[in-house]
């Protein structure tokens, strides 16, 4: 009986010191994937209308910075990659938050924006490893609510407004800059095939605001560069 009982004990301890080794590489494991992880709460906001996000759905990534792929968003609002039920990603110039699909591939740059305005933040590649890369930013606003100020008003609450996409190119992995609104101050850009240019944008219609004309015209200026 008493051998019995110690062959128990010594299999409970077996288990007991196997349990404890697997939650310690657990936790290593975890924690080398939460270094990435911001705990933030999900920001809400409440009675606002309207939504944080150009996209509602989540999306799925596969990284080499992560170990399990996981379901993430882009909040256009607050300028961050959320992961579902987690929190947000960790801003960072060495990751890229590309969905599995190819579909979405968000890239943490520094850019100039109108008026020269320089920021950091979230750019989605439409084009990039090519001697003319596109991006578009998604960004989305906070209008206040309107308190009536008499009788005749209407209460109106805050509302998450979609602004216009904005389109930036990058020649030769140099900053990232907003196209122009005027088409011949893109051409200028071009020391000596201005006219090369103007004739192409011209002849195809080419708009700034349009992604897949900006596509094409990445191909074409490729041949050029």
């Amino acid at each position: 009986m008493k051998s019995n009982s110690m062959l128990f004990s010594g299999i409970t301890l077996l288990l007991f010191n196997y349990s404890f080794y697997a939650q310690q590489v657990g936790i290593r494991e975890l924690n080398r994937v939460t270094d990435l992880i911001s705990r933030d709460k999900i920001s809400t906001i409440k009675n606002a209308e309207g939504s944080q996000f150009y996209n509602e759905n989540y999306f799925l990534v596969n990284s080499a910075n992560f170990d399990n792929p996981f379901l993430a968003r882009y909040n256009a609002y607050l300028d961050k990659i959320e992961i579902k039920d987690q929190g947000y990603i960790k801003p960072s110039k060495d990751i890229i938050i590309a969905s599995s699909d190819g579909k979405e591939n968000y890239v943490y740059v520094d850019y100039l924006a109108e008026d020269s305005e320089q920021l950091t933040g979230y750019l989605n590649t439409l084009v990039d490893k090519s001697k003319f890369n596109i991006y578009k930013r998604e960004k989305i606003i906070l209008e206040p609510e309107v308190k009536p100020v008499n009788s005749y008003d209407q209460y109106r609450a805050p509302r998450f407004k979609k602004m216009d996409l904005e389109f930036y190119y990058q020649i030769n992995n140099e900053l990232i800059v907003l196209f122009p609104k005027k088409k011949k101050d893109f051409e200028k850009i071009f020391i000596g095939k201005e006219e090369k240019i103007k004739i192409y944008l011209k002849e195809n219609k080419t708009s700034f605001s349009d992604e897949d004309d900006l596509i094409r015209l990445s191909t074409f200026l490729n041949t050029l560069l």
